[in-house]
């Protein structure tokens, strides 16, 4: 996919039975951003708390409810890889 800005970025969606005939949903988006991890967390995630980086390298991203993010520098950019899970 590619959004409006003509980043590109791949996603998956995983759909299984769960438990009383409701459906388990989760996605992933992984993302690459032309720029710092810093810069790209305030500019796409401004809403989210950053959390304590893992090894030095890879910086998470946490909101309450919401999707999980981590950021992880890479070829002068930055890959963002979000995670959700939909109850």
């Amino acid at each position: 996919t590619t959004d409006l800005d003509g980043i590109d970025s791949y996603a998956s969606l995983n759909v299984a039975p769960g438990r009383e005939d409701h459906c388990a949903i989760s996605y992933e988006v992984v993302t690459f951003w032309p720029m710092a991890c810093g810069q790209g967390a305030e500019e796409r995630y401004p809403d989210m708390a950053v959390g304590n980086p893992l090894r030095n390298q890879l910086l998470p991203l946490t909101s309450e409810d919401g999707p999980h993010v981590f950021l992880q520098p890479a070829n002068g950019g930055c890959i963002a890889i979000k995670k959700e899970i939909i109850p």
